[in-house]
């Protein structure tokens, strides 16, 4: 089962490489925006300012792991992991998932 999942992820995903301090690692994986904001605006104003509330979502291989804090940099943009969780079947890791906040471009 694993396998097929990280043949998928080399097939149909793209270049990611993640940032864990000052190590990196490349795999395989899927930068999706999450469209569905409540109440409509993509961000919000509060006593310090607006704040965007985009994020995105990272499905990605369990070849390299994703944590809190992380950065993902793909097709030339640069995430930060607001928040990441491994995918277990039983006590196998088949892949990670993130929830993502946009940083700049980076090239």
């Amino acid at each position: 089962m694993k396998s097929m999942i990280d043949q998928a992820f080399r097939r149909y995903g793209m270049t990611v490489t993640v940032e864990h301090g000052a190590e990196t690692g490349e795999t395989h994986g899927f930068v999706q925006p999450v469209t569905a904001v409540s109440g409509g605006e993509p961000f919000s104003v509060g006593p310090l300012g607006a704040a965007d509330r985009r994020c995105w979502r990272y499905l990605g291989s369990a070849e390299v792991s994703v944590a809190q804090g992380d950065h993902i940099l793909c097709e030339g943009k640069r995430y930060r992991v607001r928040r990441a969780e491994s995918v277990k079947l039983g006590a196998l890791v088949t892949h990670y998932w993130a929830v993502l906040d946009r940083e700049e471009e980076t090239a």
